[in-house]
């Protein structure tokens, strides 16, 4: 993290406003990297980049986000702003929580509230949700185990 320079001026900010500053701030430093992730080739199974980035472009976008990470710091020290400290194990707790719910809420029985399903739909899909549910159970289990 960049160190303030002699010419700058820090602040002391109120309890209130470094939480609105670093809320705001950490938006867009989060935003920027998911953009930075999606000009590699991100390709999960249910989704893909498309679009091609000249390498020239791609650079001036790269440095364009470093001089941006570089002045968020800035903001950051000279404000005396705190970093959000992130519980590893909670954040992933949570994410395993959400996709459970997901998961939960594909089942056959909740699916039928959109219409009737076809004919062997529930006989296929439960049972590989419930293979999926076993996994993000062993995930978190793994992940306890961690701690």
């Amino acid at each position: 993290m960049p160190r303030t320079k002699p010419h700058e001026k820090t602040f002391a900010v109120s309890s209130t406003h470094a939480r609105v500053l670093m809320a705001h701030f950490k938006t867009i430093e989060d935003y920027c990297r998911e953009i930075e992730k999606w000009l590699g080739a991100p390709a999960g199974i249910f989704s893909e980049a498309v679009g091609e980035i000249a390498p020239d472009s791609r650079r001036l976008i790269e440095k364009k986000f470093a001089e941006l990470y570089e002045q968020l710091a800035e903001i950051q020290s000279n404000l005396r702003l705190e970093k959000v400290v992130v519980d590893r194990f909670r954040l992933v707790d949570a994410y395993l929580t959400e996709a459970w719910v997901s998961l939960s809420e594909t089942r056959s029985q909740h699916l039928k509230a959109y219409g009737p399903l076809p004919e062997g739909l529930a006989d296929y899909l439960d049972p590989r949700l419930e293979h999926l549910n076993t996994a993000l159970k062993e995930i978190r289990r793994a992940a306890e185990g961690a701690r």
